[in-house]
C-alpha cells in the first residue's frame, strides 16, 4: 500500500483523487488543503494536518494502476 512523506502545501488544493506511485486513490469526500497545512498518505488514508496540530483523516479506496 501507498505511503508518502508529510509535505507543506504551497497553495490551496481541493483534492478527491491523488496517485501515488503505482496505485490511485480515490477519497470518500473532496478535501481542501490550505497553504501552509502538512498532508500525507498512509495506505488508502490521506492525512492533512493544521500549523495548529489538529490532524483530518480521509478514508478512501486505493486501486492498482495497470501500466501497459
Amino acid at each position: 500500500m501507498p505511503t508518502t512523506e508529510p509535505v507543506i502545501a504551497d497553495r490551496l488544493m481541493l483534492v478527491s483523487m491523488l496517485t501515488v506511485g503505482d496505485y490511485a486513490i480515490e477519497l470518500s469526500e473532496t478535501v481542501m488543503v490550505r497553504p501552509g497545512q502538512r498532508h500525507w498518505v498512509e495506505g488508502s488514508t490521506y492525512y492533512v494536518q493544521s500549523p495548529d496540530g489538529r490532524t483530518r483523516a480521509v478514508e478512501g479506496s486505493a486501486h492498482t494502476i495497470c501500466r501497459r
